[in-house]
């Protein structure tokens, strides 16, 4: 029975050897994002520790890790300030502005190249696209030429919350990889959904294609992001699992009849 438990403790540590980046990822910024009707451009963030010109993309950091990551991953774990480079230092969307794109590894570290976050898309924005006369809590998406908008304003007492869902696949370079969900968030006082609409769209509130091409630029503070990694085992490891576990119940009836 010993010889059985032990066998299956050694597929169990075996599965875990093969770990991959497990955990949240906490991101900050002392930089700004620039944001139109359908881009996002963070800016350099000066107090990131480390330089990102030598990873894919070649720009500087626009964002640090934060003290809310738990990001366990090969060549871990993350320094709290550590420079990141979000979309190889471009404005993520599409134009405006011209470039706007979205870039793979869409997360990198300035001191652990290796580790990787690439975005495979977005999460829809709220069903709802009318922004005026919201109540506390409630949201809405900008219908831009039909579309709704992938970014959800909220309101928050006099200010707006917002907000856009991001996911994809991480990996270290060394384990499995992992799949990711999380994305950015701000807050922007004293202006409504409402009022953010009719700043890209006029007065009408209405986005035609010509005002989304000729969107202006609405600056935005404090902004944060969050990122949860997790992995699933490979189907080869869970059938290890499960051939283990069939011996451990295997051996516990024997004995159990030898009683």
């Amino acid at each position: 029975m010993k010889t059985i438990l032990a066998a299956f403790s050694v597929l169990l540590v075996g599965g875990s050897a093969f770990a991959s980046p497990i955990g949240t990822l906490g991101i900050g910024s002392s930089g700004v994002v620039n944001a139109t009707l359908t881009s996002i451009f963070f800016t350099t963030d000066p107090t990131a520790v480390g330089s990102c010109l030598g990873l894919i993309g070649g720009a500087a950091c626009n964002g640090d890790v934060n003290t809310g990551t738990t990001l366990t991953f090969a060549g871990g774990p993350l320094g709290v300030g550590e420079g990141i480079l979000i979309n190889g230092g471009l404005p993520f969307g599409t134009p405006p502005p011209p470039g706007a794109t979205f870039f793979n590894p869409f997360l990198q570290f300035a001191a652990h190249p290796n580790l990787r976050y690439i975005v495979l898309g977005a999460d829809p924005g709220s069903t709802n696209t009318n922004c005026a006369g919201l109540a506390n809590g409630q949201s809405c998406s900008i219908l831009e030429n039909g579309t709704p908008s992938n970014v959800i304003l909220t309101v928050n007492g006099t200010n707006t919350n917002v907000a856009i869902s991001l996911f994809g696949t991480a990996t270290d370079g060394v384990g499995t990889t992992s799949t990711w969900t999380g994305g950015f968030s701000a807050t922007i006082p004293s202006i409504t959904p409402l009022q953010i609409e009719q700043f890209f769209c006029g007065s009408d509130a209405v986005c035609t294609a010509a005002e989304i091409a000729a969107s202006p630029t609405l600056v935005v503070r404090s902004t944060s992001g969050s990122f949860f990694a997790t992995t699933v085992p490979e189907p080869g490891t869970v059938s290890m699992l499960m051939f283990g576990a069939g011996f451990v119940a295997i051996g516990l009836v024997r004995r159990k009849k030898l009683v």
